[in-house]
């Protein structure tokens, strides 16, 4: 094989040659059409002076990887910026998010307070109601279907229900945005609240009421009645 002038285009497919096979000489000059001491000489020393662009071509390649491992550096550091930038923007939305949920609840609160104020101003008038109702209930003359007494039992209990559960969410909306326990366990009631026998007298009645209700056939086509309750614990206070 005669010896290549030593052209721009020969270089590069010299250096195009090494890419693939890095200091393999006889491969490279195969493919760059050469003899192996040529891409010997063009891997180890170049042809500078004489040809200032041909540097060794192992050095070039050494840059080549440098320059590859710089770009990588700057890509990972671009990705981890705008990684950064996403939680940000996450941790912003969320802090929003909250900053929202406190006026909502402020508005409920005020909401509430506003609807107990109005429920304050009417309970002269209520107890005046309720105390009319009481002594036409008491009156030995008066005696209710099994009927009218499910619903007045049922329409005292979702009235008591509705209380309950409105006063338990703003609570516990409350304390989910001060970060407390939406829930305490293991509290034992105070003195004085319901015990063992008024539970059990209470579940009775309610149990009998049903029963006699479904016994009259008091529950209207589609509507099943309800299971009776579950039997009170064996012994001890109900808390």
């Amino acid at each position: 094989m005669s010896r290549r002038a030593v052209t721009r285009e020969f270089y590069d497919a010299l250096v195009a040659a090494f890419r693939a096979s890095p200091g393999h000489f006889t491969a490279a000059s195969r493919q760059a059409c050469c003899e192996p001491r040529t891409a010997k000489r063009g891997w180890e020393l170049g042809w500078v002076p004489r040809l200032q662009w041909a540097r060794p071509i192992r050095d070039v390649l050494e840059d080549e990887k440098l320059a590859a491992r710089a770009e990588q550096r700057r890509v990972e550091e671009e990705d981890r910026k705008a990684a950064q930038v996403e939680r940000d923007k996450v941790r912003q939305d969320a802090v929003k998010a909250l900053a929202q949920e406190g006026q909502m609840l402020a508005a409920a609160r005020a909401n509430v307070l506003a609807e107990l104020a109005s429920a304050t101003q009417a309970l002269p008038a209520m107890r005046k109601l309720i105390e009319h109702a009481r002594d036409a209930m008491l009156d030995p003359t008066y005696k209710p279907t099994p009927a009218q007494s499910i619903k007045l039992f049922r329409e005292f209990n979702l009235g008591i229900r509705y209380m309950v559960d409105a006063t338990d969410r703003l609570i516990e909306a409350e304390r989910r945005a001060k970060g407390e326990p939406t829930a305490v366990l293991g509290i034992v009631g105070a003195d004085g609240e319901m015990s063992f026998e008024d539970a059990k007298q209470t579940i009775e009645h309610v149990t009998g009421l049903y029963e006699l209700a479904r016994e009259r056939g008091l529950f209207g086509p589609g509507e099943a009645a309800p299971p009776p309750p579950a039997k009170p614990p064996g012994n001890g206070s109900v808390h």
